[in-house]
C-alpha cells in the first residue's frame, strides 16, 4: 500500500459511483406546502399554550 494512489479514477477512496443527487451533510430544508400549514397550525396552539400559561390559567385548572 506504501507508494499507491488511493485514488482509482472515479474520484472517491472507495471506488464507488455516486448516482444520487441527494444533498449530503446539512441541507436547506424547505417543507411542502401542506407540511408548512400544519407547522404554522402547531406553532400558533403552542403559542396559545405558553400565553396561557403565562397568564396563570394551567395553574388555576389545576387548582380546581
Amino acid at each position: 500500500m506504501a507508494g499507491q494512489s488511493l485514488d482509482n479514477g472515479s474520484g472517491t477512496i472507495s471506488g464507488r459511483t455516486y448516482r444520487s443527487q441527494r444533498v449530503r451533510g446539512f441541507a436547506e430544508w424547505r417543507p411542502r406546502q401542506a407540511s408548512a400549514l400544519l407547522l404554522d397550525q402547531v406553532r400558533a396552539v403552542l403559542q396559545e399554550h405558553r400565553i396561557a400559561a403565562a397568564a396563570g390559567a394551567w395553574t388555576q385548572a389545576a387548582d380546581r
